[in-house]
This record gives structure tokens, sequence and C-alpha cells, in this order.
């Protein structure tokens, strides 16, 4: 298989509420599920439901503590179908962060962002 990732991923299981801006309705749907991995430009999430490719969504996440960590907006790039289950693998590529929330630039530093997912107030330093 050929890597194409630009940006390395960080294995992590946090809970994210998701929420679609491509439905054809005025009804809003949120839905749990959480983050299996993430970069700097993406993430992929487990879902019980199917997202269309190039659909958006709204990503509410958080940490193991339920303190809300970050807001963003993707686009959805792939989806792949978990075998013998009704879920789905979804990758979506970050549109826009929400600005001064903790993740912004600690996914940048693997050790750090897994202190701010167990809730520590870890100030981040750019080494």
């Amino acid at each position: 298989m050929v890597e194409r990732r630009n940006f390395p991923r960080i294995t992590v299981a946090c809970p994210v509420q998701i929420r679609s801006l491509s439905a054809v309705t005025d009804a809003v749907f949120i839905r749990n599920s959480f983050v299996r991995n993430l970069s700097r430009v993406g993430i992929e999430l487990i879902s019980f439901d199917f997202y269309g490719i190039d659909g958006r969504i709204h990503v509410h996440m958080f940490s193991d503590r339920n303190m809300p960590l970050m807001d963003i907006t993707g686009r959805i790039v792939w989806v792949q179908q978990m075998p013998y289950q009704e879920k789905f693998r979804v990758g979506v590529q970050f549109l826009e962060m929400s600005s001064g929330n903790a993740l912004r630039q600690v996914v940048i530093d693997e050790r750090h962002f897994e202190q701010v997912l167990a809730g520590a107030d870890v100030p981040y330093v750019h080494h």
C-alpha cells in the first residue's frame, strides 16, 4: 500500500459530535461518534452514518474528561464501510477550526497532544 499522507497521524480515541452541513433538509441531526486518529490537516472518524464524498460536516471534539477541545468544519475526502459492521471509517479534511482552541497548534507535538486529551492544562512550547 502506498502512503499518501503528507502529515503524520496521531492515534487517539476521543468523543465527538458530528452535524452534517450538507443535508437537504432543515432538520438538524447531531450524531455521537469518536475520532480514530488525527493530523494537522484532518481526522479519521468512526460513524454509524454514511457521509458522501465532498460533503461538509461540523465536528465538536471533546477530551476524555468531556471538556470541549475543538470545533472544526471539514470536507469528507473518503468513506470506507468497516467489514461485517454497520459502521464507517470517514476521512475528514479540515476546512476551518475554531480560534483559540487548545488543539490548534498542539497536533504538531504528539506528546503534548496526548497530555491535553487527558485534560492537563499544559502550555504549548514548539520545539
